[in-house]
């Protein structure tokens, strides 16, 4: 699929909606997700030779693949009160950010206001995972 849709996707210069669904139905966003939330808990081995593989067919779709995938393993590492907003109520939500901090935050009532641009970022066509 990812080879049949390698020159769109090069083209658009964003990988289809299509493609993000077909990495999610597949479980590769929970590859380094942790077990207690439905992950797969996986290590880097895996990792690599799942986004290796992906890149076979598509180089652009496997670095989206690895972006959103790496971002789980990223939050596994924040305290459990992050993990539990992130997942508890939705286990299939994941994130993808930028690392370039470009917003800016204000603080407002019930919570943050986050607000900026970043490139470069999946676009999501999954279930609302916006909190």
């Amino acid at each position: 699929m990812l080879r049949e849709k390698a020159q769109a996707t090069e083209t658009a210069r964003c990988v289809s909606a299509q493609t993000i669904d077909a990495f999610r139905e597949a479980g590769f966003f929970k590859l380094m997700q942790p077990a207690r939330f439905g992950g797969y808990e996986y290590g880097f081995t895996a990792f690599i030779d799942v986004i290796s593989e992906l890149g076979r067919g598509c180089t652009s779709s496997a670095w989206c693949c690895a972006i959103g995938t790496i971002h789980q393993w990223m939050i596994a590492g924040f305290p459990e009160a992050a993990q539990n907003d992130v997942w508890k109520s939705n286990p299939e939500a994941f994130a993808c950010v930028s690392y370039s901090p470009t917003g800016t935050t204000q603080k407002v009532d019930g919570g943050c206001l986050i607000e900026g641009r970043w490139q470069f970022v999946i676009k999501d066509s999954g279930p609302d995972t916006s909190r």
